[in-house]
């Protein structure tokens, strides 16, 4: 047991699928403290509001465009030789709707970014994932206690934890696969921003939220909103040689709103 790092050994080599605000910056700022390569893929927007540090790989790409998705994915496996993490934290945040009112167009959109896109991010990874190498995705504590109004979120969660358990049999022994499924964080993606904005990571941006936010947060036993940071430590374990025996897990880290 390595106990001098929490992440990846250093000089792994990692592709991160939206890596540049909120949770997936955090992730990614700790990657490069363990000494990590990183190769981050998000949106043209998303590097232009929230640029990346030096000596981080940016491909500008958007996981909707599966055809230059693809590309990106094969082009960074041939750059790298091969991943020891590929972690999928893309994701949109829709709005507020019940079902019975839900607009299937959204819901397609939000199932194509949330879901279809970590798919993709499987499919063509896991030919290029080195021995031993861990992928990770970001769910949420909505995929397994779904809250009134965020079904279409909450049901493309839910079928990415399935999607965890079913690609951690397939992939193993060679690959391990796991999620962390966060509650309530402090970024802009909570209320529906891209999570790569200036104002992601400020705890104040709950209060956009009213009633709703603090009703959300009396529902926390910690009761705090998470701090990105506080994401990206669990990440950073399941990316690492410390959690070699676990497969197949989704990761709760949401202050205790959800406990099973």
């Amino acid at each position: 047991m390595d106990t001098t790092t929490l992440g990846p050994a250093k000089g792994a080599k990692a592709l991160v699928i939206g890596g540049c605000g909120g949770i997936g910056r955090a992730y990614v700022d700790g990657l490069l403290l363990a000494g990590c390569e990183v190769a981050v893929i998000d949106r043209p927007s998303a590097h232009q509001a929230a640029p990346l540090p030096p000596g981080v790989t940016v491909i500008a790409c958007d996981v909707t465009d599966e055809a230059a998705f693809t590309r990106a994915i094969a082009q960074q496996a041939a750059k790298f030789g091969a991943f020891d993490v590929l972690a999928h934290v893309a994701g949109i945040n829709p709005s507020q709707t019940r079902i019975a009112e839900l607009d299937l167009e959204e819901y397609e959109r939000v199932m194509q970014v949330n879901l279809r896109s970590a798919i993709v991010t499987a499919k063509e990874g896991l030919p290029h994932m080195a021995e031993g190498g861990a992928i990770l995705f970001v769910s949420s504590g909505l995929g397994a206690q779904p809250e009134p109004t965020f079904g279409s979120y909450a049901m493309s969660k839910a079928a990415l934890n399935s999607l965890v358990k079913t690609l951690a049999k397939e992939a193993a022994p060679k690959v391990r696969v796991n999620a962390v499924a966060p509650g309530l964080a402090a970024t802009a993606f909570l209320t529906g921003g891209t999570g790569a904005g200036g104002q992601a990571g400020s705890l104040g941006y709950i209060d956009d939220l009213g009633e709703l936010g603090a009703r959300l947060i009396a529902a926390i036993p910690m009761g705090r909103l998470a701090d990105p940071v506080d994401i990206a430590g669990p990440m950073l374990f399941l990316s690492g040689p410390n959690s070699a025996y676990m497969t197949g897990q989704t990761l709760f880290v949401g202050g205790g709103k959800v406990m099973l």
